[in-house]
């Protein structure tokens, strides 16, 4: 896999700390791979929350914004990722599982 140029390095940095507030130095340390699997999480968690705020918007919708449209379509597998840094980080964010 080719590295991320630095302006796509910066737009997944600025991307993965809107979604998840981690901080700059985790956010750098990421593998590539990682940082993309993240980027791919976050951006399923936007579309099922979009859903949601367009029904708010409307005046339909569940009664909190911050419900879920949904269940999760994919888990994601702590082994696959593979820097020990990012699973712990993860583990503690979201309870060791998704």
């Amino acid at each position: 896999m080719t590295r991320p140029s630095p302006h796509d390095l910066v737009a997944e940095t600025a991307r993965l700390a809107f979604h998840f507030h981690w901080p700059l130095d985790t956010l750098l340390d990421l593998e590539h791979a990682d940082r993309r699997a993240f980027l791919e999480q976050a951006d399923e968690l936007a579309d099922r929350y979009a859903v949601v705020f367009e029904g708010e918007r409307d005046g339909g919708g569940p009664e909190s914004a911050f419900e879920p449209a949904g269940e999760p379509e994919a888990e994601i597998d702590l082994e696959a990722i593979e820097d020990p840094r990012v699973r712990r980080l993860f583990e503690t964010y979201y309870g060791g599982g998704a």
